[in-house]
């Protein structure tokens, strides 16, 4: 019921239904005082009234809320002694009694809620001294006493508070040293300001008149001036260090975004940028793998589509290029309906891309498997038209080797000392009763299957006849 414009007053019974865990009446208009009650609802844990016009002091059934956890009374008009019975509420952590008009000395019982980590009593009119019992609240981690009428010293125990993380004693009437060890080296001198009568490490030395002062100021007075200038000295070791890892960290920053720069050799006249060729690296692009490189297909912002191919990285710090510029020029400007184009590359220190039109009916390998179906009509089919004259026996048994080399498996692909010896024993050209087979004499016989190019059967051993005289057939390893 927070955020609201509710007026009037707190109904007497409202604490204490059997239900109720939480009470949230703040900014509201509410008036009236905090009403006394006898029955306190058992799950209660949380009251907030801040930002009201509630006024009067706190009845001492204050007490009876022991198992409220928050207590927060902020921004009202209440007024009177904070009520020793307070200290009851022993499962009270975060107290917020700020903007009141409270009055009379800290209630000592305050450090019996040894379970509050959170005390606001700023702007109120608190008078007297910060009590020392205050220290045996070992969970404490902010205390705000700010803005009231105290008076006397900061009790020196506060510094064995190691959970005391923030204070705020500003603008009151404190008076002595300031120590400086234990937790208050951890504080502001803004927690102090407002304080004449203050002094330390953080507001200066101590009068004359304050003996006490006096003798602390010159016992703590070179030991804090030693401290500061170690903090200056670590502070400046710690700016040198910085900065020269900021130095070596900025090199090696530039070195490695120089080797990641990438060049675009282009050969044909390009609707893209490298951008959009690094774009098509990714993994549900790639269309091929093998041991040159992997294949990415990719679509330009222009719609065409190209096939980029991804050469295995070069050595670390390796300069030489072993003339891989050279040919590629070479081959940028090859011009023939039956090779794809080559469109241009691009590189860096470490990786070359190729840049290709793409073939959407799949790779050459398998447009030859496809059209050749192993048989020597396919063969015949796939064979350039300028070599009639080749014999057909040299021209299948170089086929189905050139078959085995490009096998999917690497383990079914022949090494090249296979692959010369095998090239390098083409059997001799077997006899029939026309002669020689050629490419062309050839053409109409029936299939013959790439198993074996070079079986021939019983029938054609028996018919055999002395070839006619003829010039000697062209080598086809040199073509």
């Amino acid at each position: 019921m927070g955020d609201n414009f509710l007026n009037g007053s707190i109904p007497k019974g409202l604490f204490g239904l059997p239900e109720l865990s939480q009470v949230e009446l703040q900014d509201n208009l509410l008036t009236g005082e905090f009403p006394a009650t006898d029955k306190i609802a058992v799950n209660l844990g949380q009251i907030s009234l801040s930002n009201n016009k509630l006024s009067g002091s706190l009845p001492p059934s204050i007490g009876k809320f022991s198992g409220v956890q928050k207590l927060l009374l902020d921004g009202n008009k209440f007024s009177g002694p904070i009520p020793p019975e307070i200290g009851k509420l022993q499962q009270l952590s975060k107290m917020d009694f700020s903007s009141n008009k409270f009055s009379g000395p800290i209630a000592p019982e305050i450090s019996q809620c040894k379970l509050l980590t959170f005390v606001d009593l700023s702007r109120n009119e608190l008078s007297g001294a910060i009590p020392t019992e205050i220290t045996g609240m070992r969970i404490l981690n902010y205390l705000n006493v700010s803005r009231n009428h105290l008076v006397g010293n900061i009790p020196a125990s506060i510094a064995t508070m190691q959970s005391l993380t923030s204070v705020d004693f500003s603008y009151n009437n404190l008076t002595g040293l300031v120590p400086g060890t234990g937790q208050f080296s951890y504080f502001n001198y803004t927690s102090f300001l407002g304080n004449p009568d203050l002094c330390g490490p953080y507001l200066g030395p101590c009068k004359d008149g304050d003996a006490n002062g006096t003798h602390q100021a010159h016992v703590k007075g070179p030991l804090s001036a030693s401290l500061k200038l170690l903090l200056v000295i670590s502070l400046l070791v710690c700016s040198i260090a910085f900065a020269v890892a900021a130095i070596i960290k900025a090199r090696s920053l530039k070195k490695a975004s120089e080797s990641r720069a990438w060049k675009l050799t282009a050969f044909q006249r390009l609707d893209f940028a490298v951008d959009d060729i690094l774009d098509c690296l990714k993994e549900d692009n790639i269309i091929g793998k093998g041991g040159a490189g992997i294949v990415y297909k990719g679509v330009m912002p222009n719609g065409d589509q190209v096939a980029v191919k991804r050469l295995p990285a070069m050595s670390r710090g390796s300069s030489h290029d072993h003339g891989f510029n050279a040919e590629i020029q070479t081959l940028g400007r090859i011009r023939h309906r039956h090779i794809v184009r080559l469109l241009g590359f691009c590189s860096n220190h470490e990786t070359n891309l190729l840049v290709y039109e793409y073939m959407p009916n799949g790779s050459l390998v398998q447009w030859v498997r496809k059209m050749t179906d192993s048989n020597k009509e396919g063969v015949l089919k796939v064979l350039d038209p300028r070599l009639p004259s080749v014999p057909l026996h040299e021209v299948m048994h170089v086929f189905y080797v050139a078959i085995l080399c490009v096998e999917e498996q690497a383990i079914e692909r022949p090494t090249m000392r296979e692959v010369v010896q095998i090239l390098t024993e083409i059997p001799k050209p077997p006899s029939s009763k026309q002669g020689d087979s050629t490419i062309i004499d050839s053409s109409a016989q029936s299939a013959t299957n790439l198993d074996s190019p070079i079986a021939t059967t019983k029938d054609q051993k028996d018919h055999q006849q002395p070839p006619p005289p003829q010039s000697p057939p062209p080598d086809l390893l040199s073509i």
